[in-house]
């Protein structure tokens, strides 16, 4: 059973299938892995599995000094699809 150091082990049996399918991938010989490739794969093709990202981490944004219009608080993931909304405050 797969489990994670920060983690519970997931509650659906066939996704911790997946996550030990995908790490054995990496360990087997090559034609063991062919196989493994193909069990994952039917794996989500039997199932449609919606793995939530963590969105909400707080991290650290470097940008410019220079830069404009940058918020000086909020989470990273806002800075990282905002990138259109900066500009430079002088020219060089």
């Amino acid at each position: 059973m797969c489990e994670r150091e920060t983690g519970a082990p997931p509650e659906i049996p066939e996704v911790a299938e997946f996550y030990d399918l995908m790490t054995k991938v990496w360990v087997v010989d090559p034609e063991e892995r062919t196989k493994v490739v193909e069990e994952y794969t039917q794996l989500l093709y039997d199932n449609i599995f919606w793995f939530v990202i963590v969105d909400t981490a707080k991290y650290a944004v470097l940008i410019n000094k220079d830069m404009g219009n940058v918020a000086h608080s909020g989470y990273g993931i806002g800075a990282q699809f905002a990138g259109e909304q900066y500009f430079f405050r002088t020219r060089k």
